[in-house]
């Protein structure tokens, strides 16, 4: 997917839009009630700066760190600290963190139960997870060792990982699928990774209200959801809003048909293009 570069008044470099975006929904994150944050898979650091900058203790970390065009000199004079360290085994005590960045690392790790019961170890009880993962796609990248996500199963995942996903905040921004979750220590009741979890974890009231149940079992709900807890004020561009407004004076029926159109259209263009 192609990004353009957004330049902004900070003193950041260059960020692509997919950066810029992440940027903006954390200005929706609890802040004053986060001092300490870890900051995995941090790239060029430009997520880290932005929490330096509001005063937060930041530690930076990655996998080959050099290979990115990250200005260590820069960090260091923002007192944030930079350690070279696997996301499924890190040397931090439990509990060590307020909050955890994980933008868009996810997607490249290959047991992702190992990578979320790790953020949970090193996070506080009722310490902060803030993910960003792609959307789903067709189109297999290197590295990824999956192809995206929508918020539906995003919520699923973390949820059967122990996060309170009930309070929780998502949003698919752009090329962002984006949650604010909380570390919990949630009993989950007995599942069968099989047929009736989902209505297992619906009776036990682990699901956030504002999740739609179209299946009359409560055993299944559609992924593809803009938003979910957030803000409905927030987050549609101004592009997106002239859209949707345009959008919404055709019949149910006809954007029914016109969004079943495209996905098909979008499947072959993904299938067909070298």
């Amino acid at each position: 997917m192609l990004v353009r570069p957004l330049y902004i008044n900070m003193k950041y470099k260059k960020f692509d839009q997919r950066i810029a975006d992440c940027i903006e929904l954390l200005n929706d994150a609890p802040l004053d009630k986060i001092n300490t944050i870890l900051d995995i898979g941090a790239g060029e650091g430009q997520i880290s700066l932005w929490f330096s900058e509001r005063g937060k203790e930041v530690i930076a970390t990655g996998l080959e760190i050099d290979s990115y065009n990250l200005d260590k000199d820069e960090l260091k004079e923002k007192n944030i600290n930079i350690l070279e360290c696997n996301v499924e085994k890190m040397p931090f005590e439990n509990d060590s963190f307020d909050a955890v960045v994980l933008s868009h690392v996810l997607e490249h790790c290959l047991d992702i139960s190992v990578v979320l019961q790790e953020v949970k170890r090193v996070l506080k009880n009722d310490g902060f997870l803030f993910l960003f993962v792609p959307p789903y796609s067709n189109y297999i990248i290197s590295g990824h060792a999956t192809t995206g996500w929508n918020l539906g199963q995003l919520i699923y995942v973390l949820l059967l990982n122990g996060f309170n996903v009930k309070d929780g905040k998502f949003i698919h921004y752009g090329y962002n699928v984006c949650a604010f979750v909380q570390n919990s220590n949630i009993k989950l009741p007995p599942l069968r990774r099989d047929g009736g979890d989902i209505n297992t974890l619906y009776k036990a009231g682990l699901f956030p209200e504002e999740l739609c149940f179209y299946d009359i079992t409560f055993d299944g709900f559609k992924g593809d959801i803009q938003s979910i807890n957030w803000n409905k004020k927030s987050k549609l561009k101004r592009k997106q809003k002239i859209i949707l407004a345009i959008f919404k004076l055709f019949h149910r029926s006809i954007r029914k048909k016109f969004v079943n159109y495209m996905k098909r259209l979008f499947d072959f263009l993904s299938l067909n293009t070298n």
